[in-house]
């Protein structure tokens, strides 16, 4: 088993009957340990969870239009709710999450184009 590289990649070696075959895996994430993708704070189009929690409820679906103002999301810690909304007209053109993914603040929750 080689060390952890870069996006948690590692190389393994297995040997099947003399030849020997490379492997590359992802090593797992710890346990609480977040491993989805960032939002990229200078790109509009990227919405971006406004704190750490699970996502209660994914309000809309890919393809789908919104308008600046309208609720994405619903993201809760400690029974707090906050709403997620959209800060740009634009047609939805991924989700990064689902209902009950744990995120931290700044994850990519989804990605509207205009």
């Amino acid at each position: 088993v080689g060390p952890l590289k870069k996006g948690r990649m590692r190389t393994v070696i297995i040997d099947v009957d003399g030849v020997e075959q490379a492997v590359e895996v992802k090593n797992p994430a710890a346990e609480g340990e977040f491993d989805g993708p960032m939002a990229d704070p200078a790109n509009p189009a990227h919405v971006p969870s406004p704190m750490p929690g699970a996502v209660d409820k994914v309000l809309v679906d890919v393809g789908q239009t919104v308008a600046a103002g309208d609720d994405l999301f619903v993201v809760s810690a400690l029974k707090m709710e906050v709403k997620v909304k959209a800060q740009t007209d634009g047609r939805l053109a991924s989700l990064a999450v689902n209902a009950r993914d744990k995120v931290v603040e700044g994850a990519l929750l989804a990605t509207i184009l205009p």
